[in-house]
């Protein structure tokens, strides 16, 4: 990979899982002074969310006296890695649960889903009830998450850039403040301390439900041992499973 040749802000990556209220944080940081939102891909649906460096390299460009976040579904690949280590981005990332982001993932697909998302998935689905589409969903989306997850946890700064849709969808404001702290942003930007004497933070925050412990509510006692052996199979360090699988973060070193 060629180096970055720039003296420019890095953009903000906003790694993130399906469903964890990425597209919420994003727009909230966009409306931060001197941010604005950007895609570092040429296309959604279901390509796979890579970086592009071309993409990624007009994008730093622009970026003089400001800088840009780009929500992105991606792994902390060695190329990941790459940009962050050179600079080009700093890093946030956003997950969920995992039997939340699968219930909330089936409900994005019953109610909001592009066709072209789909296209993959069994022509009848939208047809199907709903065990068997957590069923399918679990097979289909719960490897990527665990893949996601996994590899970030490997990133030797990601508590201090994790951001959990639990916390978030109860307090967006604070999720919001602790998101700029770690960016080492502007704390005394207008937008946040408007949104925390209106309630913008919270209005802004767009959820199917907006409820957590869903899946665990809606999933069968099958469904959530398969979730759990699935997890176990990908060897999560001990000190995540209260987190991928109940949404607790108990017991976790976590900054303040």
């Amino acid at each position: 990979m060629t180096p970055f040749q720039h003296n420019l802000l890095p953009g903000i990556l906003l790694a993130c899982m399906p469903k964890s209220g990425s597209s919420s944080l994003s727009k909230m940081l966009g409306n931060l002074a001197g941010v604005r939102v950007a895609s570092l891909v040429p296309g959604w649906d279901i390509r796979e969310q890579e970086i592009d460096f071309k993409i990624l390299e007009h994008q730093l460009l622009q970026n003089v006296n400001q800088t840009f976040v780009a929500q992105t579904h991606v792994v902390c690949s060695s190329t990941t890695r790459g940009f962050l280590t050179e600079g080009a981005l700093s890093p946030i990332v956003q997950t969920r649960n995992f039997p939340d982001a699968i219930v909330s993932a089936a409900d994005h697909h019953l109610v909001a889903g592009h066709p072209s998302e789909r296209v993959l998935f069994p022509a009848d689905f939208l047809n199907w009830d709903e065990d068997r589409r957590y069923d399918y969903m679990i097979h289909f989306m719960l490897p990527w998450h665990l893949k996601f997850f996994k590899s970030w946890i490997l990133y030797e700064g990601f508590r201090s850039r994790w951001v959990r849709y639990e916390n978030f969808a109860l307090d967006a404001h604070g999720t919001l403040l602790a998101a700029v702290r770690a960016l080492g942003l502007n704390e005394d930007d207008p937008y946040i301390a408007a949104a925390s004497q209106t309630g913008d933070a919270s209005e802004r925050v767009r959820f199917n439900k907006g409820v957590s412990g869903r899946g665990r509510q809606n999933l069968t006692q099958k469904q959530l041992t398969q979730i759990e052996d699935m997890v176990a199979l990908f060897e999560l360090p001990s000190e995540y499973l209260g987190y991928v699988l109940h949404g607790e973060a108990e017991g976790l070193a976590l900054p303040s």
